[in-house]
């Protein structure tokens, strides 16, 4: 490799990382510090090391990275390194108001009395742009201890520092914090589901739409009142539109709309364009496919569906889900079918974690946003394929139960490494997509998905993804 070929490659390291730390990529950050030859004390061009930059972002994770690195090689000098202005990392921390790094930053032993070219001290920075949590952790960083042996009200357990007691308690904060999170989620999907109940009840006492009983005929076909189920898919326009004793079927559990168009008609055009607000009644709905119709939006009303478990929604005109607080009542949904809409964002879904399986193919996705991989523990597929899509999230990979990956003919150019931890993988498609690293597409095309993600692991590439000069790399250290 000649001098200049080395330098590019160095230079584009480097960015990477710095990329990394303003974006919390924390595999990048790792693999540049462990084998992609960059050190803590890096420095950007304005001359802030790695230290400094995720101090002054705030960014805990990354800097959390960065010290267990400094512990690790015994390099301390590095937490008191300076810029032009004679600043250290603590004091931007101070400055910024970053409380979670200014404690990171105290507890590696940052040099808490240096002072800048101001003849500030990280204290000083605090103090003049009145951060007065800060202000006080750096007056007790050890907190305020009692006659009880209690810090700032925590009880300390035998042989346990403060240090660590505040951490015990933070972690039982943040379990009380999601515990009662779940429940008021729990307690918004039960007032939705109630509201619902309670509207098709009002509408029953009010005369309006008298309770069904005995045989009734429902788009041509003689039902019971109580059906679970109907024989066929509603096909009438008039049955969804004008006939309301479908809605009024309220033990309904599955039911398929596909509105053909008349007779004379184009057989391939679904006069359906809309759902009346009537579709909340159906309370007990657990499965609901509207495929192939010409459907432009889908009514708020879906959202009191709180038992809904699979929605197909495939073949329509779609431009936008509803938004988050309709499909966020929605927490029993497993399965998810948006093929062949317009759907350019994900995002209404985020807050759903009971996901199996989404299909998003054919759509006018630019990202994956609104997908929470990380809660995403049943996931088993994900095809977002013939889409947009530029850049997939970092945390792809948390998603651990993924058996089948479908993200063929979109513009993705790195693959995070974080997909390298999909050990059950068994279908995996990047078809069509420009990836920087052919070798992705060689392993794949040969079936070999244990090698690609084997490949996609030890990469570095633009940003965290699998690809770039990582593979020509490994193959230069194997000669």
């Amino acid at each position: 490799m000649n001098a200049r070929k080395k330098h590019d490659n160095n230079a584009t390291r480097r960015e990477a990382f710095l990329k990394a730390l303003r974006n919390e990529k924390l595999e990048t950050i790792r693999w540049s510090l462990n084998h992609g030859g960059l050190e803590v004390r890096t420095r950007d061009d304005d001359g802030r090391t790695s230290l400094m930059i995720t101090a002054f972002l705030g960014k805990h994770r990354a800097l959390d990275s960065l010290l267990y690195k400094v512990e690790r090689t015994r390099e301390r000098e590095v937490l008191d390194l300076v810029d032009e202005d004679g600043m250290t990392a603590l004091m931007m921390a101070c400055a910024k108001g970053h409380l979670n790094c200014v404690e990171q930053l105290y507890e590696a032993k940052a040099n808490v009395h240096l002072k800048s070219h101001k003849g500030w001290t990280a204290r000083d920075y605090a103090q003049r742009h009145k951060h007065d949590e800060v202000v006080f952790f750096l007056d007790h960083p050890e907190g305020v201890t009692d006659e009880e042996g209690e810090v700032d009200g925590i009880e300390l357990l035998d042989g346990e520092t403060t240090t660590q007691a505040h951490k015990r308690k933070k972690r039982e904060l943040q379990e009380q914090e999601r515990f009662y999170k779940a429940a008021a989620e729990a307690k918004v999907a039960e007032a939705a589901e109630g509201a619902a109940a309670a509207a098709a009840a009002t509408a029953d006492a009010e005369g309006e739409e008298p309770a069904l009983s005995g045989p009734v005929e429902v788009d041509g076909h003689e039902v019971d009142a109580g059906v679970k189920e109907l024989p066929g898919p509603i096909t009438r326009l008039a049955s969804v539109q004008e006939d309301a004793t479908l809605w009024r079927l309220k033990s309904l559990n599955r039911l398929s709309v596909h509105v053909t168009a008349p007779a004379g008609g184009d057989e391939a055009a679904s006069p359906l364009t809309a759902l009346p607000a009537r579709l909340g009644r159906l309370g007990a709905l657990t499965e609901l496919t509207l495929a192939n119709n010409a459907l432009a939006t889908l009514p708020d009303e879906l959202g009191a569906l709180v038992k809904l478990k699979v929605l197909d929604v495939q073949g329509n005109a779609l431009t936008a889900l509803p938004g988050a607080a309709v499909m966020g009542q929605l927490k029993a949904l497993e399965f998810l079918t948006l093929n062949g809409n317009q759907l350019a964002s994900l995002e209404p879904l985020d807050g759903l974690v009971n996901f199996v399986s989404v299909r998003a193919d054919r759509n006018a996705l630019v990202s994956l946003a609104g997908l929470d991989f990380p809660a995403l523990k049943r996931l088993t597929l994900l095809s977002a394929a013939s889409n947009a899509i530029t850049e997939l999230p970092e945390n792809l990979g948390e998603a651990s139960k993924l058996e089948e990956l479908v993200l063929g003919h979109n513009q993705v150019k790195e693959v995070p490494c974080s997909v390298a931890d999909l050990k059950k993988l068994k279908v995996l498609s990047f078809e069509g997509c420009p990836l920087a690293d052919p070798k992705i597409h060689k392993h794949l095309e040969q079936g070999k998905i244990k090698d690609c993600l084997k490949h996609i692991g030890k990469q570095t590439g633009g940003g965290g993804g699998g690809g770039g000069g990582g593979g020509k790399k490994g193959k230069g250290k194997k000669k």
